[in-house]
């Protein structure tokens, strides 16, 4: 395995989605994307997402 994805909608099941994920992602060495999929957002609420580039020990 060289990747994993991970999809969150900022829910607290979401969240331990994502931890389990990094671990997973660390475990295996491998990369880990993070998507979030929105209707609407306001461009303040675009400014605080994450961006690209952090690694699974940064998270």
């Amino acid at each position: 395995m060289t990747n994993i994805m991970v999809a969150t909608d900022g829910s607290s099941g979401a969240c331990r989605a994502i931890d389990v994920a990094a671990e997973l992602a660390r475990a295996l060495a491998c990369d880990l994307l993070i998507v979030t999929v929105a209707d609407r957002l306001l461009g303040e609420e675009v400014r605080q997402l994450p961006h690209g580039g952090a690694t699974a020990g940064d998270l």
